[in-house]
């Protein structure tokens, strides 16, 4: 699938699910629960203050910007997303819980931020959509010296290769591949100009990592 086709296909299937994504099983049971430990792990193993800027990328419907005003005690003007799908930031603008945030569409690849105007870049099943050598590089441009990167996505297990597992997650009706196990996500972070210091398994194939920006 070609890159444009792709965006294409993402936009289609997250605009048919926006209304209704925060209510799925999927949602409630596996996606919410590995964003709370991601949170977690970051109040714990992150160095930032209570002034901290977040960004979310491919912040969805905001769940996850929900679970950080109360995680790490941030103030909604303090919590920035971006997505890829109108319907899902057309959703997250109307919580309350959030009102004051700053929820954007755009893609990874052109962010309308600052350089350096965040201290944390946060983002939940979806690094394999759009890890890139650009990406990373906004990413990067985005984030302040020494700012966090903390990601969650599946990771296949040790034993199963990524080319295996692609295919067993294309029967999910979005999977477009593009998954690296953990030694290979190490090494794309540290190519990119990131310092992997934390990275560990949670509900099986979720794996949790959190990067350093380097100042180079």
């Amino acid at each position: 699938m070609e890159f444009g086709e792709q965006l294409q296909h993402q936009q289609e299937y997250f605009t048919k699910y926006a209304q209704g994504y925060d209510k799925a099983v999927s949602e409630r049971l596996g996606y919410t629960p590995v964003k709370q430990a991601l949170l977690r792990i970051l109040k714990k193993r992150g160095n930032f203050n209570q002034d901290a800027k977040l960004l979310d990328i491919a912040c969805g419907t905001g769940k996850l910007l929900e679970l950080a005003k109360e995680e790490l005690s941030l103030k909604p003007e303090q919590l920035f997303g971006i997505d890829l799908t109108p319907a899902m930031i057309d959703v997250a603008k109307n919580k309350p819980e959030i009102r004051g945030a700053n929820l954007v569409v755009g893609r990874v690849e052109e962010m309308p931020f600052r350089d350096g105007e965040f201290d944390l870049i946060t983002t939940t099943f979806s690094f394999h959509h759009f890890a890139s050598e650009k990406s990373m590089a906004e990413i990067k441009r985005v984030l302040k010296p020494g700012g966090i990167l903390a990601i969650g996505d599946l990771c296949p297990p040790p034993l199963l290769s990524p080319k295996i597992f692609d295919k067993l997650l294309s029967l999910s009706g979005c999977g477009v591949g593009g998954y690296r196990n953990q030694a290979e996500i190490s090494r794309f972070l540290t190519q990119n100009g990131f310092q992997p210091f934390y990275q560990n398994r949670v509900k099986g194939l979720v794996l949790l990592t959190l990067a350093s920006k380097l100042d180079l």
